[in-house]
């Protein structure tokens, strides 16, 4: 089981990324899983046309990688 720190789980703009990979991830009938997560976000930076969402994008990335945490 997975949490997110409470800063990132009122970041209005890391949820909405997050939410438009999973969306990708389950059109693409991906599993969904934290590698695949921080694939997706860094696709999206990649194909994005402008600087800010590029930004934003890796952004929620790396909120992403350092936010999670597993409960044993």
């Amino acid at each position: 089981m997975s949490w997110l720190s409470e800063d990132v789980e009122h970041d209005s703009e890391f949820l909405a990324l997050v939410g438009r990979a999973v969306l990708a991830l389950a059109q693409e009938r991906r599993a969904l899983s934290y590698d695949a997560l921080c694939s997706r976000l860094g696709g999206l930076a990649d194909n994005a046309d402008d600087d800010e969402m590029i930004i934003s994008c890796w952004r929620a990335r790396q909120l992403l990688k350092n936010s999670v945490g597993l409960v044993k």
